[in-house]
């Protein structure tokens, strides 16, 4: 016989994610997250992203493997590589911190206590996002 076993929600989590590995121009691999509530949410913003990362000129990585844009895996010589100088940050685009990357949407700017932070409500909810 089994029993029915019933669970208090006591948070929203975002039923739909994707996950993108890429690359920058100055050799950084990083990992892109898009959560979202919905299906029709979740494409919007992969779309927005992908385009937005490639204009940047982040490369995307397959497998775990870096891929040159011939769908090759990059030959390594016997001679160990130069090490890359450091990312110049002054150069890298800036982020608009009252902007959501998610929900493509204009923040609000709070404060209180001497702490700053941007939020919007997530329409047709309740619930707040702070754009991460």
């Amino acid at each position: 016989m089994s029993e029915e076993i019933e669970f208090e929600v006591t948070h929203n989590e975002a039923p739909y994610q994707v996950s993108f590995l890429g690359l920058t121009s100055g050799g950084w691999d990083c990992i892109f997250v898009i959560r979202s509530m919905t299906e029709d949410g979740l494409t919007t913003s992969m779309g927005s992203l992908i385009a937005r990362l490639e204009g940047y000129g982040v490369q995307p990585i397959s497998s775990g493997k870096h891929i040159n844009s011939n769908g090759n895996q990059p030959q390594h010589s016997a001679q160990p590589e130069q090490p890359e100088p450091p990312p110049n940050f002054a150069d890298a685009p800036q982020v608009d911190p009252g902007y959501c990357p998610i929900h493509q949407v204009s923040m609000r700017k709070w404060e209180k206590d001497g702490r700053s932070w941007y939020s919007h409500k997530i329409e047709g909810t309740d619930n707040w996002c702070k754009g991460k």
